[in-house]
């Protein structure tokens, strides 16, 4: 007889920040209590002539 397995939740939370640290930790606040992150990304992108912001995706699952 199988025993069911439950599926594992898997998510991503988002964020930008003025720099890739800020960015990231901002996106790991959604990341839910319990879960493992799986994996971050990070871009860097021109706001003006010479700022620049980071975006950052923490993966996750559960």
């Amino acid at each position: 007889m199988a025993v069911p397995i439950a599926a594992a939740e898997k998510g991503r939370s988002t964020a930008q920040g003025v720099n890739q640290q800020m960015a990231t930790a901002q996106a790991m606040r959604g990341v839910p209590k319990g879960a493992t992150v799986v994996d971050t990304t990070c871009k860097e992108f021109a706001v003006g002539a010479f700022t620049y912001r980071f975006q950052c995706t923490v993966h996750w699952a559960q």
